[in-house]
């Protein structure tokens, strides 16, 4: 019938040569078979940042395969190790598996976004697991419901003025979002990974995760807070849901970067460090003062949203 047809495979090709459209059909009506669109366009890229927890891999990968959306899966095997096991569980054409050596998180999670194909980003942690499947779904509800929402923690954030923790084991959040469905939701001045959620197109325009905050192999403490003021900085918003993971499962406590004591030490530098340079970096812009503009800007805004304001 002269439409274009690939050699091999079962994909439905989208239109002919001559312009005319092909009809798709979910599950191969047609000549063509398959829909590849849940390969070409997914909704989401969940992306995973993985050093030395092999007991976890079977339990996250169980939890990622309940979300019903059509996803990418890629994952950054930052400790080359378990490779076997990975390729054993990833049996997807849309799951990824990159082999590396310990560029460590905020080096992962930017080349995994550069590399997917996705408008939402999702990174995760190798001792988090998915417990609720529609955690994506109401996600994206509020990505939709806020356009100016760029950056979203389902764990943990800390609050604009007048100060505040909220989220898992911390204050409670107390407004909620009407508009993507009554979820539980706040403007949040810092983020707390994870996991961590954002639009792709604007977090690459915004210069992604900051590369000075981690050298390759160390932990990237508090590259979330770096990026949470930038996004205010520029004019987009960052805020707090909870996602309803199950945190910190397996040996968290005795392995990563907490794995002997001079892994833990280094944590703590690094943790120190980052903390000077992000009051560096904001200076006059961050910080518990009331003239602090990012910390009265994102409290503000939480205020006006609590009280039924749009933002």
């Amino acid at each position: 019938d002269g439409a274009y047809g690939p050699v091999a495979g079962q994909c439905q090709p989208r239109a002919r040569h001559d312009g005319a459209g092909v009809g798709v059909t979910g599950g191969g009506g047609g000549r063509g078979g398959k829909d590849c669109r849940a390969i070409d366009t997914p909704s989401a890229a969940l992306m995973l940042q993985y050093f030395s927890r092999p007991k976890n891999i079977l339990e996250i990968v169980k939890g990622l395969r309940t979300v019903p959306e059509d996803v990418e899966v890629l994952i950054n095997n930052d400790s080359g190790s378990d490779h076997a096991v990975w390729r054993s569980v990833l049996t997807q054409p849309n799951d990824f598996l990159v082999y590396c050596r310990n560029v460590h998180e905020i080096r992962g999670y930017n080349r995994l976004t550069l590399m997917s194909n996705a408008p939402i980003s999702v990174t995760l942690q190798d001792d988090d697991v998915p417990g609720d499947k529609t955690w994506l779904a109401t996600a994206t509800k509020l990505f939709q419901a806020h356009p100016k929402l760029l950056f979203l923690s389902g764990y943990r954030a800390r609050g604009g003025l007048p100060g505040g923790n909220f989220g898992l084991g911390r204050n409670a959040i107390t407004s909620k979002s009407k508009a993507a469905g009554n979820v539980p939701f706040m403007f949040s001045y810092k983020l707390v990974a994870g996991p961590l959620l954002y639009t792709r197109e604007t977090f690459l325009a915004l210069g992604m995760f900051h590369l000075e905050f981690s050298c390759a192999g160390d932990p990237g403490i508090h590259f979330e807070y770096e990026f949470s003021l930038r996004t205010w900085l520029y004019g987009f918003q960052a805020g707090l849901w909870n996602c309803k993971f199950n945190h910190h499962v397996g040996d968290w406590k005795s392995s990563g970067t907490r794995a002997n004591k001079s892994k833990e030490a280094r944590r703590r530098l690094v943790g120190v460090r980052n903390s000077q340079n992000v009051r560096w970096m904001y200076k006059g812009l961050a910080g518990g003062s009331k003239d602090a503009k990012i910390f009265a800007a994102a409290g503000n805004t939480q205020k006006d949203f609590a009280a039924g304001k749009t933002v």
